[in-house]
């Protein structure tokens, strides 16, 4: 891949930057998904603390949890 430069350069990027581009990318991307799940998450506790909303009945990780006691 070529890159432009101000002065009218072109400098070629070599697969260790794009590689570090890509990565960070992904980075970015999974680290806001992961935010605004969190941020979800945290606003339904809420809801259900303030009265607003009901609790889920099916969650997923008290479902687990239950599992595991049983388990054990």
């Amino acid at each position: 891949m070529f890159q432009k430069i101000k002065d009218g350069l072109i400098k070629e990027k070599n697969r260790d930057e794009l590689d570090n581009e890509a990565t960070l990318l992904i980075q970015k991307r999974l680290k806001g998904v992961l935010a605004r799940k969190r941020i979800d998450d945290l606003r339904q506790e809420e809801m259900v603390f303030l009265g607003m909303s009901r609790k889920p009945k099916n969650e997923p990780i008290n479902r687990a949890k239950k599992t595991m006691d049983v388990r054990k």
